[in-house]
């Protein structure tokens, strides 16, 4: 069973409503998740989006949900890194450091 509390089982959820309000793609529901929040609680200047002087707080996914053919495998990525403000807080596989390298190609930022 998926968490339902999960960001991503979120994006899935609002790209599969049964009542046709469903969202059409991947892209569209992110601003729900990332720079509407911080607009709304008035950090903007600070996250909620990528830019200097804001807080890189983001997520490695291990997979590009952005080109995941079946919108009903979204639930499975795996977050395989987080920042916050800049720093790693969860780097189970050390993509920090010098093993960042070997994995930049599977990094994708969403702004």
């Amino acid at each position: 069973m998926p968490d339902v509390l999960s960001p991503i089982c979120k994006i899935q959820i609002v790209l599969t409503r049964p009542d046709g309000r469903s969202f059409p793609n991947v892209q569209s529901v992110i601003p729900i998740l990332t720079p509407n929040p911080a607009i709304l609680l008035q950090h903007d200047d600070k996250t909620g989006s990528t830019g200097v002087g804001k807080a890189a707080d983001l997520v490695v996914l291990d997979k590009n949900i952005l080109e995941e053919p079946a919108v009903q495998g979204i639930h499975t990525a795996r977050v395989i890194l987080t920042m916050f403000q800049g720093e790693a807080v969860y780097d189970p596989n050390r993509i920090t450091g010098e093993a960042r390298k070997r994995h930049a190609t599977k990094m994708l930022i969403v702004t």
